[in-house]
């Protein structure tokens, strides 16, 4: 490698070029002369916006070039303590009163001891227009899905219009004020301060730095209402021979469909309309219930006044025994009490096997006439009867007819 070094006298080189670097840097710092340097972005200041806009609503609204390019002339060393932003660019603005497009000169400011060489543009355009006031219509628009089932009532804002300010050019456009809001996250009745934005006819968004409003937010309520189907319902009410499990119900119709503010719909999965029990028929019957709807619900479609429960005790059947003998208790001493009734036919209901082979003589029926006054005459008097044989039941009440005579 040394060999290649002396071959191409490549140290003599390197001597002559540190040589020739170190005269340079000698001149330079002894001689300082002058030379020129350009900044490209030297930002432009505009003078005068708030005068206009307070006198003649007037704004800018474009600048064909927010920065310039300036070139400078100084010393080699005065350039180089130079930054960008030690140049100061200002073009005055409070001259114009009236809206429009205009060229515009504008001046430079450099530290001392250097001087403006060139000026690229040599002047600015710039745009005016008229800050104006206009009345909007506040709509409340929708975006995305709703949850099925759901139904968006129409929307009450407040205030239903408001006042906006913006420059002529986006004003002649605006249409209305948008209050958006997404219909997936309308679950139930929706009331708050909503952001707006202003829109075209066609909806499109009109923005503008220049575009404000007195009222920053709209107050909306959207009623949010819902229609569901759900199941009719009775209260099975059994004793203890019969259970609930035993009680079949078949509804017509089985269900109805309601409609309301869906935070009340959403909590209602059935509708119950009355009770059913096994003291009010033997094995099977239909009841005729009205349908009674919650507060604030009605019925979606037509109004269905009532709903039939047909109604069937599974496992369980009946049978009707003949009774002829009777107990009188506690007849008085100086009546005579003789029973006219020949026999009584008792209803009773139990399961197959427990009604198999049931007779009269299964029954204890008797008639205490301490209970109540005795009188001579014919009277009507309650029978208690009991069946002496397990799983059956004595289903109605019975009474017979007595004749007293005094002894």
């Amino acid at each position: 490698m040394m060999e290649w070094f002396k071959a191409h006298h490549i140290w003599t080189k390197l001597l002559a070029l540190a040589l020739a670097i170190a005269l340079w840097a000698v001149v330079i710092s002894s001689e300082n002369p002058e030379r020129t340097m350009d900044v490209d972005d030297a930002v432009v200041q505009l003078i005068g916006e708030s005068t206009i806009r307070a006198n003649y609503g007037l704004v800018v609204t474009n600048v064909s070039h927010p920065e310039v390019s300036i070139g400078l002339r100084g010393t080699f060393s005065r350039l180089g303590e130079i930054e960008s932003s030690d140049v100061i660019v200002r073009a005055d603005v409070s001259s114009f009163t009236v809206p429009g497009t205009f060229y515009l000169n504008y001046d430079v400011s450099v530290p001392n001891g250097v001087t403006v060489n060139n000026k690229t543009p040599e002047r600015i355009q710039i745009t005016l227009d008229k800050i104006v006031e206009k009345e909007l219509e506040v709509r409340v628009e929708y975006e995305g899905t709703l949850e099925e089932g759901l139904e968006i009532v129409e929307a009450v804002a407040n205030p239903t219009k408001i006042t906006v300010y913006g420059v002529s050019s986006v004003m002649e456009n605006a249409e209305y004020a948008v209050v958006k809001l997404n219909a997936r996250d309308l679950t139930e009745n929706f009331s708050g301060d909503m952001n707006y934005y202003i829109a075209d006819a066609e909806g499109n968004r009109l923005d503008s730095e220049y575009t404000s409003s007195l009222t920053e937010t709209v107050y909306v309520e959207i009623p949010v209402y819902m229609t569901k189907t759900i199941p009719l319902t009775v209260e099975k009410k059994g004793n203890d021979l019969i259970t609930q499990e035993d009680i079949l119900v078949e509804m017509e119709p089985e269900t109805i469909s309601i409609y309301g503010e869906a935070s009340i719909i959403r909590e209602i999965e059935s509708l119950n309309v009355g009770t059913v029990d096994v003291k009010d028929f033997v094995v099977t019957t239909t009841q005729t219930f009205p349908i009674s709807l919650p507060e604030g619900v009605s019925f979606s479609g037509n109004t269905i006044p009532s709903v039939d429960a047909i109604v069937k005790l599974d496992g369980i059947l009946s049978t009707q025994i003949s009774v002829t003998e009777f107990e009188l208790k506690n007849a008085p001493d100086d009546l005579d009490v003789v029973v006219e009734t020949i026999n009584v036919i008792i209803t009773v209901r139990g399961t197959e096997d427990s009604l198999k082979d049931l007779s009269a003589e299964d029954f204890k029926i008797s008639a205490d006439l301490s209970s109540r006054p005795v009188t001579t005459g014919r009277q009507l008097v309650t029978l208690t009867v009991e069946c002496l044989k397990e799983n059956v039941e004595v289903w109605g009440s019975y009474s017979v007819v007595i004749n007293v005579t005094q002894k």
